[in-house]
């Protein structure tokens, strides 16, 4: 598993990677995001891009800017909370 680019490389029998892209493609398609506008946070105070890592963290949760006014992710209701408090 390769973190930093993204990459994850599996050594199995055709069969079985076939069997992990349909279990993969499952899995992407049941995950649920949404787009949450932070414009607000960033009228009060910049709104950096080492927030996230932290905010996703602490709430278990994939958070991913988008512009420097929204950001995206499969959100719990704690992350909602932080990111349109802060």
């Amino acid at each position: 598993m390769d973190v930093a680019n993204n990459l994850l490389s599996i050594r199995a029998s055709r069969a079985s990677i076939e069997e992990i892209q349909k279990w993969l493609d499952h899995l992407l398609s049941s995950i649920l995001t949404e787009v949450l506008d932070i414009s607000a946070t960033s009228r009060i105070a910049p709104f950096g891009d080492g927030a996230i890592p932290v905010i996703a963290r602490m709430t278990n949760t994939f958070i991913e800017r988008i512009d420097n006014r929204t950001v995206r992710g499969s959100y719990t209701p704690s992350a909602t909370l932080i990111l349109t408090t802060i």
